[in-house]
């Protein structure tokens, strides 16, 4: 993908991006989707929430903007793409 660099940050950024573009509001329901993994509703974004979930009980690594290694930025990607099929192919993901 042009500008993305392979870190967390730019695939966010691209989100982002393609989010200003959608007219479905795909980014909203992913959000919503996200939310169910949690037991009490969450107003944390999209991006806290995949944070959460790919580093469960590492509080510090959620931010977004927190320091991370090599290997635990790799396993933020991961834990977005994952997330992103994940949602694409559950009943909420797909178009209408």
């Amino acid at each position: 993908m042009f500008g993305v660099d392979g870190t967390f940050a730019t695939h966010v950024s691209f989100l982002y991006g393609y989010s200003a573009g959608d007219p479905r509001g795909e980014l909203q329901k992913f959000h919503a989707w996200l939310n169910k993994d949690f037991e009490a509703g969450s107003n944390m974004s999209w991006v806290w929430l995949v944070l959460k979930r790919a580093f469960p009980g590492k509080n510090s690594l959620w931010d977004p903007n927190a320091p991370r290694t090599p290997e635990e930025e790799a396993t933020a990607v991961v834990a977005l793409l994952t997330s992103l099929e994940e949602f694409i192919n559950s009943e909420e993901g797909k178009h209408q």
